[in-house]
This record gives structure tokens, sequence and C-alpha cells, in this order.
């Protein structure tokens, strides 16, 4: 009995040890290449409205009703939870982002070890974590993080639960959440709800297939739409819509191409076999390949493309290909080219990085911090200095650089939360603003865009404000990227 019981564990061992020793390399290598990029990664404009916006739900407000938020709801409730418990900030943020990331990887494996086997899994999670730029954005505080966690539990959902009712049920509550997370994941998730479909036996199936997930995402969002509808509207579709933006063309697909290499590489050959040996699979393998084409396809159809926009889809596509693939007889052969690509990637473009942009945040936030009080609200276009200085911002500039609107009329701005040149220039000169932060040369982080069109703000509109700002206020602090006004009068 003691011989056949060792003989058993040796051959547990000498199964799952190497596949468990490769697993924990690979998301060693992730979570390296995350710490480093959560200290060193670009500030993005973007990340001081979202770590805001979670702030704010904490506090209890809501989005569209009593500020304004670009994205569908659910994100500033995910990262308000977890930032309620490590504190609210950029390195927060940040650090909450990897982690989600790194949850996506471990369940990208598991799909692909529960589907196919260790392999695929593996080839998924590598090809997924060996990509620098995909590791960027998903540690940058934005929405591509949660996205993509949801994305591959709706995934989790329709391949690995024997029964349909569990199937229907987890697909429900993450392709909900995926999508209340970002708006443009909707595409994706329609296709695995396709698939989902497919999967039904009976007609009761299929009827709560149906009926289950647009339930669960109606009730996820129609609280938001009710509580101010105009808002919701317009920051999920038509502030979206009315871009001027075209980018459309060679730069968005080089990004593209960055973002993740190996995993393009690996989506492109398991499409090419799926169209030369269709029949061959099953439909339940197709679902993570055909959902991820769809969430890149309406990514880089869209008028003002960027690569960042298809991280959330990266390691759907990375398991589904690599599951495709796990067919092919050459798949072993495949393994290893795809390692050697993944890692020679390495010597090519690579995110920006910067040691001193974090310290000149820092340095920032301390002198706002310093010289103003906790009653008084900062007038900046970079909300994440008075996040991290402990002050409020003022009211209808939360979305920081795209707060201000020269095109629509004032009455209506305000009650899309939205600030015009004239509202800015009022504040400088009545010195409301204990302190104004911007970017410490003239930029296109500052004030520049109008919502919704995003083209530049009316220039004479504008003068205005600047003139107020040189009369009224001096520059009383400057670490390249972040600039300090104090008004003259407490100087």
């Amino acid at each position: 009995m003691n011989n056949q019981r060792q003989g058993d564990e040796q051959g547990f061992l000498k199964r799952y040890l190497p596949t468990a020793i490769l697993f924990l390399l690979i998301m060693v290598v992730y979570a390296a290449f995350a710490w480093s990029l959560i200290y060193t990664g670009e500030l993005n404009a973007d990340e001081g409205f979202y770590c805001l916006a979670a702030e704010k739900v904490i506090e209890g407000q809501v989005p569209y009703r009593d500020f304004a938020y670009s994205q569908t709801p659910v994100l500033p409730y995910v990262n308000g939870l977890a930032m309620k418990i490590l504190g609210f900030g950029y390195l927060q943020q940040r650090t909450i982002n990897a982690f989600w990331g790194f949850l996506t990887l471990a369940i990208t494996f598991y799909i692909g070890l529960r589907c196919t086997d260790k392999a695929a899994g593996l080839m998924a999670i590598w090809t997924t974590a060996a990509s620098l730029f995909w590791i960027h954005f998903i540690c940058m505080g934005k929405t591509y993080a949660a996205t993509g966690l949801f994305l591959i539990l709706a995934m989790l959902g329709i391949s690995v639960p024997r029964s349909y009712y569990k199937k229907v049920l987890v697909f429900s509550i993450a392709g909900a959440l995926a999508i209340g997370c970002r708006f443009t994941a909707a595409p994706a998730v329609f296709v695995l709800w396709l698939f989902l479909l497919l999967q039904a036996e009976t007609t009761k199936n299929r009827v709560i297939g149906i009926v289950l997930p647009i339930f669960v995402q109606i009730m996820l969002l129609l609280p938001f739409l009710l509580a101010n509808s105009e808002n919701f509207i317009f920051w999920n579709i038509s502030y979206h819509l009315g871009s001027s933006f075209n980018r459309r063309g060679w730069l968005s697909i080089r990004e593209s191409l960055c973002l993740a290499p190996a995993v393009l590489v690996i989506i492109t050959a398991g499409t090419i076999l799926v169209i030369l040996k269709l029949r061959q699979f099953k439909i339940q393998e197709l679902s993570a390949l055909f959902a991820a084409i769809a969430g890149i396809a309406t990514q880089l159809s869209l008028k003002s493309a960027y690569g960042e926009t298809l991280v959330p889809f990266i390691p759907l596509g990375a398991v589904g290909a690599a599951t495709i693939l796990s067919k092919w007889k050459y798949f072993r052969e495949l393994c290893f080219a795809v390692l050697i690509f993944s890692m020679l990637a390495w010597s090519g473009p690579r995110p920006t990085t910067s040691d001193s942009t974090l310290k000149a945040l820092f340095n920032t936030a301390k002198f706002v911090n310093a010289n103003t009080t906790p009653e008084g609200p900062v007038l900046t276009s970079l909300p994440i200095i008075a996040i991290e200085a402990q002050r409020k911002v003022f009211e209808n500039l939360e979305m920081g650089m795209f707060s201000l609107t020269s095109e629509i009329p004032e009455e209506k701005a305000r009650r899309l939360h939205l600030v015009t040149p004239r509202i800015l220039t009022e504040l400088v000169e009545t010195q409301k603003a204990k302190a104004i932060v911007l970017h410490s040369f003239p930029s296109l982080w500052n004030f520049y865009w109008s919502v919704p069109s995003l083209k530049k703000a009316d220039p004479e509109q504008m003068s205005f404000f600047l003139q107020a700002l040189n009369k009224y206020y001096n520059i009383a602090f400057v670490e390249h990227p972040f600039a300090v006004f104090l008004p003259k009068s407490d100087r």
C-alpha cells in the first residue's frame, strides 16, 4: 500500500510539478515587469479622473448625476472598494490594476488547462505576460485591467462549468461587468453570448440564456440611466461619437502591433488554421478567438483608434488561439518558436518610462498640501495632483483636461458637469482657487480641448483665462511636468 501511494505521489509530481514551476516562473516575469512599470511607466492624463471617480463613489456620489465620468460606471466601484483599503492615490490605483492583470493571467491559464492541456495554457499566459506594452497599459490607472478580467471571467463561465445554468449565471454577471467597465467590450461579450446560446440543448436553456444576461445588464446600468439620463447618454455615447480625432492608419496599426506581438502572431496563426480546418473544431473551442477578434476589429474600426484599447481582448485572444493551435501537429515546435520570438520582441520598441515623474508628482502634491487648506479646492487639469495632496477639485473639473467646453451653451455645460472658458476665467479672477496646478509647459494636457468634439478650445475665449492667470497668480513651484500657481495676494 505504501509503495502504491509513493508511486502515485511520484506520478503526480512528475505530471504536474514542471507545469507548476513554469506557471510560477511566468507569473514572476509578469510581476517583475509590472512592479517596474507601476513606478516608472509614463503618466497618463486619464489616471487622475479615474482615481477621482473611485474616491467620489466611495463618498456616496453617483457618476453622471453628481460628476462627469466618460465610461460606463462599474470601474469606480470596483477600484474604489479596493482603494478604500489601500488608500486613494496614483500608486495604489496602478497596483490594484496590476493585481487584476495577475488574476486575468491565472484564469487564462486555467481556461487553457481545462479546455485543452497545460501547454495551451502556458502558451496563452506566456505570450501575454511577455508583452511589455500590454503590462504597461494593464498597470495604468484606466479601465483596461478590470475590463480584461471580467471578459476572461465571462469566457470561464461559458467554457468550464458543466451545468448550463452555471454557465449562464457566471457569463451574465461577468459579461455585464465587462460592459459596465467599458462599453466597447460589448462586441466581444455579444460573440461569447452567441456561443453560449449555441451550447443550449433545450428550449428552456435557450430562454434562460437569452433572458438572464439581458436582465443582469439592464439591472446593472438602469439605475445610472435613471439617475441622470442626459448625462448618462452624453458621457457614454455622444462624448465618444463627437470626437474629431481620426487616427485610422499606420499609427494605430503600429501601436497595435507593438502591444502584444507574440499574441498577435498566434491569433493570426489560429485564425488561418480555423479557416483551413473549420470542421475539426468544436463550437466551444472557437468562442474566445472569435470574441477577441470581434473586440479588436471593433476598436480598430473606430475613428479615434488607439492601439492601447485592444488591451482587454489580448488574454481572450491568447487563450482562444492557443486552444485552436493545440490541435495542430506542429504545436510543440510552435511553442518553442513563440518563446524565442516573444523574447526577441523585448529588443524592439518599449513603453516610455521615467524615473523622475513619480518624484515630481509627489513633490508637487506635497507643495500643494503645504500651501493650501483642506477647505480650499484646487483648480487643475491634473486631478491626480489634488488626490495626492489630499485636496478636492472644483466642481465640474472632475474630468481634468477634458472638463472644458467652448461649444456647448453654459447652462447645458453645467448640467453636463463641464466648465466653459468664462467659468474658468471667473474662478481665476475671484481667486477662489488657493492653488492652480497645470502642466509645466503649454501642452495638450492643460485646458486645451473642447468637449465633445475634442477640437482646440476657442482661442479668443481662452485668452481671457490666460490673462487672468497672469494677472492674479504667480508661478510658485515648477517640477516638470507640473507647475503650481498661487494667488498673488497670498504671496
